[in-house]
């Protein structure tokens, strides 16, 4: 107890002597809070101790480690089976039946009888012999611009015997023609000062063509295309009209064909001869031509080069060269094929061609060559899909010589001295022409069968104020459908635009008259009775305008016409 006592006392003696000093302590700053500076404040820093030794990096071997196993093959067990192939059986083919003949007959509005008639031999070997008649004629008559009628009627007769004989190497053609084309020339100018309009009677005005015609021709037959591979024709053909005007054609084409290592080497051979005995000309004209071409085909690619040299004699001499180019290859296959090429031709106007061009020409007309100088065109063609087939490509020509027809101001109505300008003949000028063209066709195995066709014409003339009668653009649009296999429907339109017709009247100040826009509809049905037996109705121009395709000359409005086709 006495010793726990003075601890005690010790401690508390402690703590008063500790708070005794802190107390001097406090007064002590509390008196005096001075402070003296002797010098300046001079920092030091001490030098720094570097450590010059380098690192070295500590090598660690890496122990690999050491493995062992054992692998025990087990066989997999297949089976195999062997599935009996069936034996081919001979499958005969069936040819598609085929009859001797058919018949066609048909009766329209406007007094408009239809007959066509075809008779051949049935499935031979050796040879295809037949005879093909065709007619059809209208007896209208028509209102011109100042409502005077006028008979516009026409007729078309086509006889046609031709056969084939067939050799193991070699097949020989040959056929016999008659064509007879009738016509009136009805479309006289009505804004001329007459006292008393023409009469326009049927037999003043009516034009008869005749056309008797030969062809023989033989080509080759092989497959193998390294054999010489060959074609070779001569054609003659004579024309007469009602004016006693005549002409003689002499064509003779030949043509050969060889493989050449990978090339394809050919050349064309023809000799045309055109004698025309007419009241404006009777001035022959001869023409030898010869084109020697190469050609190579791949599957990505496929190109033709050559040249065409050609003497045209007439009343002069002359020698044109043209070029033949054409490369094509296929960017997606079936689908994109893109292809250019460059060309040129001679345009042989003989009296022939120019009334297929245009009936209404005056009789006798002598029209000069056109040279087609330069010809390069560019475009693509392929499938959007396998049902729609498409091309579109665009053609630069220039052109010497190029025709455009005009009403003929010195041609009179038979036994007057009466202007009435109702034929046409032509005038020429040199001219720069560029064609956007495009078609697309589109086909399904059953039902449907559409196709249609544009150009746009960009005609640069010389001379010439317009390009007479020429259209800015066509447009053809052809449409089939096939409904329960018994009727076949039909239906399309030719669309051509604004064309222009010199003027020679004080009633077109401007010297040309412009042509409207024609629009021509056409529908059609034909019912399926049998295999051997059908009905048709055909509709044509609906729209029951009369269109100026020439000129002073309108046609037909609505024709109607219905009839059958039978096959013996």
């Amino acid at each position: 107890m006495k010793i726990t006592f003075y601890r005690h006392r010790i401690f508390y003696l402690f703590v008063l002597l500790l708070i005794f000093m802190l107390s001097q302590v406090s007064r002590a700053q509390e008196i005096n809070k001075e402070v003296f500076v002797v010098r300046p404040y001079e920092p030091t820093l001490s030098d720094a101790s570097k450590i010059s030794v380098m690192p070295v990096p500590e090598e660690v071997e890496t122990p690999i480690p050491s493995f062992t196993y054992k692998i025990t093959p087990t066989p997999i067990e297949t089976r195999f089976e062997i599935t009996p192939i069936k034996p081919a059986r001979m499958v005969t083919t069936v040819l598609p039946k085929i009859y001797k003949s058919y018949i066609k007959i048909g009766l329209g509005n406007y007094l408009t009888p239809l007959a066509e008639f075809n008779i051949s031999n049935l499935h031979s070997k050796e040879y295809l012999m037949g005879a093909y008649l065709y007619h059809k004629s209208s007896y209208s008559t028509l209102h011109l611009e100042n409502q005077d009628e006028v008979p516009g009627g026409y007729s078309v007769t086509h006889v046609n015997l031709y056969g084939k004989k067939f050799l193991p190497d070699l097949t020989v053609t040959g056929n016999v023609i008659l064509d007879r084309d009738g016509f009136n020339y009805y479309g006289y100018n009505v804004h001329l000062p007459f006292e008393v309009p023409p009469l326009m009677d049927r037999d003043d005005i009516h034009q008869r063509i005749l056309t008797l015609g030969a062809q023989a021709g033989l080509h080759s037959n092989y497959t193998d295309s390294s054999r010489l591979n060959y074609k070779a024709g001569i054609r003659y053909n004579y024309l007469t009209d009602k004016t006693d005007d005549r002409e003689n054609i002499l064509m003779i084409d030949a043509s050969f064909k060889k493989l050449i290592q990978t090339f394809m080497g050919g050349i064309d051979l023809r000799i045309h001869y055109f004698k025309p005995d007419t009241r404006m000309d009777s001035t022959g004209n001869t023409q030898v031509s010869f084109s020697p071409t190469v050609s190579k085909r791949t599957k990505d690619w496929k190109f033709d080069v050559g040249f065409e040299g050609l003497v045209d004699k007439d009343e002069v001499s002359r020698f044109y060269i043209y070029p033949i180019g054409r490369l094509e290859f296929t960017v997606i296959e079936k689908i994109m094929i893109p292809f250019v090429g460059v060309g040129g031709k001679l345009e042989t106007n003989h009296y022939q061609k120019i009334l297929q061009d245009n009936h209404f020409v005056t009789p006798g007309l002598k029209v000069l060559n056109a040279d087609h100088k330069f010809t390069a065109f560019a475009g693509v063609k392929g499938s959007i899909t396998p049902q729609i087939a498409f091309r579109a490509d665009v053609t630069y020509s220039t052109v010497e010589n190029m025709f455009f027809f005009i009403n003929d101001t010195t041609a009179v109505y038979p036994n007057t001295t009466d202007t009435i300008q109702n034929t046409f003949s032509v005038e020429y000028d040199d001219i720069d022409l560029v064609q956007y063209h495009g078609e697309m066709a589109f086909e399904t195995p059953a039902n449907w069968d559409v196709k249609a066709d544009f150009t746009y014409y960009s005609y640069r003339t010389h001379k010439l104020d317009k390009p007479w009668h020429k259209p800015k653009y066509e447009l053809t649009l052809n449409a089939a459908y096939k409904l329960k296999e018994k009727f076949l429907i039909r239906g399309g339109f030719v669309l051509i635009g604004k064309r222009y017709a010199k003027s020679s009247t004080a009633f077109d100040p401007e010297g040309f008259v412009e042509l409207k826009t024609m629009l021509d509809i056409n529908l059609g049905v034909t019912y399926t009775y049998s295999k051997l037996f059908s009905v048709f109705l055909d509709i044509y121009n609906v729209t029951n305008r009369a269109h100026l395709l020439w000129n002073q000359y309108p046609s037909q409005g609505l024709n109607c016409m219905i009839g059958f086709a039978y096959k013996l």
